[in-house]
């Protein structure tokens, strides 16, 4: 970042310059794309994270709240999204530890089999 300050310095001063022309043409639009370029792949990268991480919130959601329909949905996408059988198992068993029995019997019933009819779909 301190050469890209540098940079624009420089640029800012030599707008009215053979420079100015030489920098923008060969240097500071090349870095510049390069720049964004990077940057988007960090954002696509972390809203990927980012998404995993609310589904498997929505797996330990939708136990606690005990909603078949959610279960399937927040399970489905979770795999979607890169989860694996472990991350949303230890999610609906965080739940557990705040419904107790009646999200234990929901897990029993919904979440693992859902877990075992997705994770087929996205080895």
């Amino acid at each position: 970042h301190q050469l890209t300050a540098k940079i624009l310095r420089l640029v800012l001063l030599a707008q009215n310059d053979i420079l100015f022309f030489c920098l923008r043409c060969f240097f500071l639009i090349p870095m510049l794309y390069a720049y964004l370029a990077v940057g988007l792949a960090d954002t696509v990268l972390e809203e990927c994270r980012l998404t995993k991480m609310k589904e498997l919130i929505g797996v330990a959601i939708s136990v606690y709240c005990r909603c078949e329909y959610c279960i399937v949905y927040h399970v489905y996408n979770a795999y979607k999204h890169g989860a694996t059988r472990e991350e949303i198992v230890d999610a609906a068993l965080t739940a557990m530890v705040y419904g107790g029995g009646p999200t234990m019997a929901y897990i029993a019933a919904t979440l693992y089999p859902c877990v075992d009819e997705f994770e087929n779909d996205f080895k």
